[in-house]
């Protein structure tokens, strides 16, 4: 049985940065592969329009990323007209920083659009001063998940895909990503990762789960991003890439199926027939049957088939009865 829990995002609000990651291509900078600054605007949605986080749905995020542990001693990003800098924190391979706002106001007073002055001080490529600029509030559409009812009643031993309205890009430059995980944090399957060949971009409209990916009667987290560039950097720093962008993620449920428990039949005899009905669940598909010898087990007549679309019962009239001395009925869901 699924259980009830607050919907969360699967990763922290870095994820949209450290995903362009992997687009690092060619020569390497001993300390540094890769560096960027960013806005984002993170929505969750549960029926058929997303809607704004209730706490703090705007974030700015920085990041620098080490090629070993210790290869950088201190990062610095300082923004536009701003005579101080914010001081990123080491986390192994990476520096980050994030700060969250209630509302795109507050951010953009405290982080406006322009330069930000990265100043990395680096153990073998010395001090990296780089510009990346943030313009044009370069904010994607909003990802809109266009079949939310059957997210809730997901079959997961066939195929099922994920489809969302389509996107309104900002920039050229416009990757998206949908990154599925199960309620420990772990991922269980994610399109392509940003950079990649096979990378998703604004135009694709659908993601297909294999079957047998997901397990019966589990909830699952789901974060659709997509990301419009604002600035990308290969010079500023030899062999790093600098990258900066706006993003919006979309932060939704998927719940599979429960095992098919056998269903109740309630029997309602009449002089000329008999009616049937079958407890259900929504989103189940229910076979009937009936017989009238049960001692020959292979004589059973499927009487109808029902996918139960809403509701929690489905009906049969069975008209056949008269002159049937005894009639036997079972179903079974699949």
């Amino acid at each position: 049985m699924t259980t009830a829990r607050q919907l969360q995002f699967p990763t922290s609000p870095l994820l949209v940065f450290v995903l362009l990651l992997g687009a690092v291509t060619g020569a390497r900078a001993v300390d540094v592969s890769a560096y960027g600054v960013g806005k984002a605007q993170r929505f969750l949605q549960t029926n058929d329009t997303p809607e704004e986080l209730i706490a703090n749905p705007w974030t700015f995020t920085a990041i620098v990323q080490q090629t070993a542990s210790n290869n950088v001693s201190g990062v610095r990003v300082q923004s536009p007209g701003s005579v101080s800098a914010v001081n990123l924190t080491n986390n192994g391979l990476q520096f980050t920083y994030a700060q969250f706002f209630s509302n795109k106001l507050t951010l953009d007073a405290a982080f406006p659009n322009g330069a930000y002055t990265n100043r990395m001080t680096n153990v073998h490529d010395g001090l990296k001063v780089v510009p990346l600029t943030l313009n044009f509030d370069f904010y994607p559409s909003i990802p809109t998940i266009a079949n939310m009812a059957d997210c809730q009643q997901i079959d997961p031993t066939i195929d099922f895909a994920i489809y969302w309205n389509d996107i309104t890009p900002a920039s050229g430059v416009t990757p998206l990503q949908i990154i599925i995980s199960d309620g420990a944090g772990n991922v269980v399957i994610k399109s392509p990762d940003i950079g990649q060949p096979t990378a998703l971009n604004y135009a694709a409209t659908s993601f297909t789960i294999p079957g047998n990916t997901l397990q019966l009667g589990e909830i699952y987290n789901a974060t659709l991003v997509v990301i419009s560039m604002s600035d990308v950097n290969q010079v500023g720093y030899a062999g790093a890439t600098g990258f900066a962008g706006y993003s919006r993620e979309t932060a939704f449920f998927l719940r599979t199926l429960g095992p098919v428990d056998p269903p109740t039949l309630h029997i309602a005899r009449a002089t000329n027939t008999v009616l049937v009905t079958i407890d259900t669940e929504i989103g189940r598909t229910y076979v009937l049957q009936s017989n009238t010898n049960l001692l020959t087990s292979t004589n059973w007549t499927d009487l109808f088939t029902t996918n139960t679309v809403a509701g929690t019962n489905a009906s049969y009239l069975d008209t056949n009865f008269p002159g049937v001395p005894r009639r036997f009925y079972r179903a079974y869901g699949q």
